[in-house]
């Protein structure tokens, strides 16, 4: 009940995963909530395992588990129900760049927050990241047009501090 009034009022990552029936929450000295003397909740008894399917979702769980510092990610589990927010999505973006060679958005986690759902976005990718080649060694470089610019308004500043 909760959830589905929340969920109209609030988007999907905001909803909390669940919820505990407590008297009164455990307040600090100077009246803010003690986190250290909340109970803790096993959150793999919430959640029904999925065993991934094939090599791609297998990855994307350990990357799941690695992130969310928890011991056992289906491919049905939600990154955000399951402990996640943005920063750590942004981390989940880097790593899977770096695993796949394959560049997502924050989008597309919050879109597809689920480990299928991510593995459907990778196996529809074909747009692979080619690394950087590595420049030759030269004694001087062109300047970049960013660059350029800097170094023009610098020479048109009287005082000369800007750049």
């Amino acid at each position: 009940m909760i959830r589905a009034v929340l969920k109209d009022k609030l988007p999907e990552y905001m909803v909390p995963s669940f919820y505990v029936e407590m008297e009164s929450l455990p307040l600090s000295a100077n009246g803010k909530v003690d986190r250290k003397k909340l109970p803790k909740v096993d959150i793999s008894e919430i959640n029904i395992y999925v065993a991934p399917e094939n090599e791609t979702e297998e990855e994307l769980c350990h990357l799941f588990e690695e992130i969310l510092k928890l011991p056992k990610i289906g491919t049905e589990d939600d990154f955000f129900m399951n402990g996640g927010h943005s920063l750590r999505a942004t981390n989940l973006i880097n790593k899977i760049e770096y695993k796949f060679g394959v560049r997502l958005i924050l989008k597309d986690v919050f879109e597809n927050p689920t480990v299928k759902k991510i593995a459907g976005i990778l196996n529809d990718n074909v747009e692979k990241l080619k690394p950087i080649e590595k420049a030759e060694v030269r004694p001087s470089y062109p300047m970049s047009d960013h660059e350029k610019r800097m170094f023009i308004a610098h020479e048109m500043d009287d005082t000369k501090i800007a750049y």
